[in-house]
């Protein structure tokens, strides 16, 4: 039998809006709530300690990466240019017999690194040409084996192979230059100079930036005068110190004037955001430019099934395998695995560091072993550098991102300064001949290196610092490109790091997606009396103004009312609801017929509808 309309004097008056007690007024037992859902004291300490474990794990493994780095270059100086040999006179027997009794052994410092000095420079080039390519190799396989066969992974542009196979080519003979070349050739405090020289190109990109916001001002872009300023005090601090380096590795050898500059310019510009950023664009992204750039700008954007598609590609253009990095990634690589070789071998050749021939033979290649000096310098770096990475991407992926990245990073660099300028630790880690030290270099150097470093500091690290990822986030929105590099991994991590100045648009939406989160809420109505409508209208506008007033997230509401709607016309239940709808919402409603029901939409604020749908009685 079909439900009888109750009398109006059996139902209760609707209460006014200060008497009706709403679930969405209750902000101290919510505030409660939260606070008992909080995590314990205990696991709040068990965060920090396993956030400053990384920390300390990743501070030691990059500096160790840098140091190892140094003693590998030294030690390759130390075989090709025989200082053993070429130190001790040979016309001279007495004093070839007076070197063990004016240097006791017994007064040698601790060295967890051996000399180099009567190796053959071929083994220790051999292990150099490892350490450039096995990131190659491994960055490769894993490209490889992400992105297969699956036709989900897009292919770079013509553009964007271009631009890697440019970037590609500069960093392969700038790399090989400056670990077979320039760092052979100087002292550890000067290598580690050079090292932190890579960013000279960004920094000055930086402020070029910063120049043309003045020129041509955006809203979304807006010109600070305070950047500038601090970017203009960087590029002075890194182009000055950049020179005095320069200068000081012609002073050295005459025949080092150019290698260093080239090979830091070169790298710099292969390294550089915009560079890595342009080799990330899909083969497609053309046509979809060209599509935008076709359409008509006085057509009326009121067609919700294109506002529809337009925001389904903004999401997609969002997704991690929508872009062309780990297909560019794969190519890069390769490229790189089959010229590393070639550049390596030209190097050898051309600077006559040992020959050629005897590097590829099997006698240089059987004396990388245990017993070789170099091979702790080599196993360290291998494994240090690969752990670095890793731990980098772990502590960036759980929300541990300044503690676990952003200052281990910073302190490397100070830690490595400390080790090149203070000869006693020095020399535990590098041979004693890089470590020598005069009142020259420590004029000229330490100035250099606090300059460098204010310079990274102020340009570089401002940004770091404020870009944190969120949790469990993926290396697409970590890092430009997959990968690491064995040589100069900090500055490949930082260079090849997303942040908001160099990727404003990711941090915009992703801001933005994560503040203004959609909120869904269904309900079912049937025979309720008018006293339980209105409380559940008057708790879905409560919701609604609360939404509004966080963060403006997208709220819907959607009351589905079964045998609401019968031959085309509301019920006499479904009118009481459409009644107590018109009056609690305050806005007219729109109507659209479906197939099977009515629907009737209330538009109350931006971003925020309530849906009645009339179901058909015979559904």
């Amino acid at each position: 039998m079909a439900s009888r309309l109750p009398h109006q004097d059996d139902v209760k008056s609707a209460p006014d809006l200060e008497d009706v007690d709403l679930t969405v007024e209750h902000k101290a037992k919510e505030k409660v709530a939260s606070m008992d859902d909080e995590p314990s004291m205990l696991l709040k300490v068990a965060k920090l300690l396993l956030a400053i474990f990384i920390g300390l794990v990743v501070l030691a493994c990059l500096t160790a990466s840098k140091v190892s780095t140094i003693s590998l270059a030294e030690c390759l100086s130390d075989a090709r240019f025989n200082r053993s040999r070429v130190q001790a006179p040979t016309n001279s027997p007495v004093t070839v017999t007076a070197v063990p009794v004016t240097v006791p052994t017994t007064s040698r410092p601790i060295r967890i690194f051996d000399p180099c000095d009567d190796e053959p420079p071929e083994p220790i080039v051999n292990m150099l040409l490892l350490v450039l390519m096995i990131p190659y190799g491994l960055i490769f396989l894993r490209c490889f084996w992400i992105t297969g066969f699956s036709v989900s992974f897009p292919w770079p542009s013509l553009l964007a192979l271009g631009v890697g196979f440019i970037a590609s080519v500069a960093e392969v003979f700038a790399l090989c230059l400056m670990v077979i070349e320039a760092l052979s050739t100087t002292r550890s405090a000067l290598g580690i100079l050079l090292m932190n020289s890579i960013y000279i190109v960004q920094i000055v990109f930086q402020l070029v930036f910063e120049v043309y916001k003045f020129i041509r001002p955006k809203e979304d872009r807006p010109a600070s005068w305070k950047w500038l300023l601090a970017f203009l005090v960087s590029t002075i601090l890194a182009i000055g110190s950049f020179g005095v380096i320069v200068y000081f590795t012609a002073d050295l050898d005459q025949n080092s004037g150019w290698k260093v500059p080239l090979s830091v310019l070169l790298l710099s510009l292969a390294w550089a955001p915009v560079v890595q950023k342009l080799q990330t664009r899909r083969w497609d992204a053309t046509e979809e430019g060209d599509e935008e750039s076709r359409k008509d700008p006085n057509e009326a954007d009121d067609d919700n099934d294109d506002e529809e598609e337009d925001k389904e590609k903004k999401f997609q253009r969002t997704r991690p395998d929508k872009d062309a990095r780990w297909r560019s990634g794969m190519i890069t690589s390769f490229l790189k695995l089959l010229l590393t070789p070639a550049v390596v071998t030209l190097y050898v050749y051309t600077f006559k560091i040992g020959k050629a021939e005897v590097m590829w033979s099997w006698t240089a290649w059987s004396q990388i072993n245990m017993s070789h000096p170099a091979i702790n310098s080599f196993l360290v770096n291998i494994f240090t550098s690969f752990g670095a990475y890793v731990f980098c991407m772990f502590a960036c992926s759980i929300c541990i991102y300044h503690v676990g990245f952003a200052v281990p990073l910073l302190l490397s660099t100070v830690f490595a300064y400390l080790f090149a300028f203070i000869v006693p630790i020095c020399e535990v880690f590098i041979p004693t001949e890089a470590c020598i030290a005069d009142t020259a270099s420590y004029a000229w150097g330490i100035p250099a290196a606090v300059c460098l470093f204010l310079a990274q500091l102020i340009s570089i690290w401002s940004f770091l610092a404020r870009s944190p990822t969120n949790v469990l986030e993926k290396d697409s929105k970590i890092f430009w490109l997959p990968g690491y590099n064995n040589i100069f991994l900090e500055q490949w991590l930082i260079l090849s790091r997303k942040t908001r100045y160099n990727n404003k648009k990711q941090f915009k939406e992703r801001t933005k997606i994560v503040k203004n989160a959609c909120v869904y809420i269904c309900s079912t109505m049937y025979h309720e009396s008018e006293e339980e409508m209105e409380q559940l209208l008057l708790s879905l506008r409560g919701i609604a103004n609360d939404l509004q007033d966080e963060a403006k997230r997208h709220f819907e509401a959607h009351v589905f009312f079964d045998g609401g709607c019968k031959q085309g016309q509301p019920s006499r239940w479904a009118l009481q609801l459409l009644s107590l709808v018109d009056k609690t919402m305050r806005t007219s409603s729109s109507k659209c017929r479906k197939p099977i029901a009515r629907l009737l939409l209330w538009n109350i604020v931006v971003d925020t509808s309530i849906y009645v749908c009339l179901l058909l009685k015979q559904f």
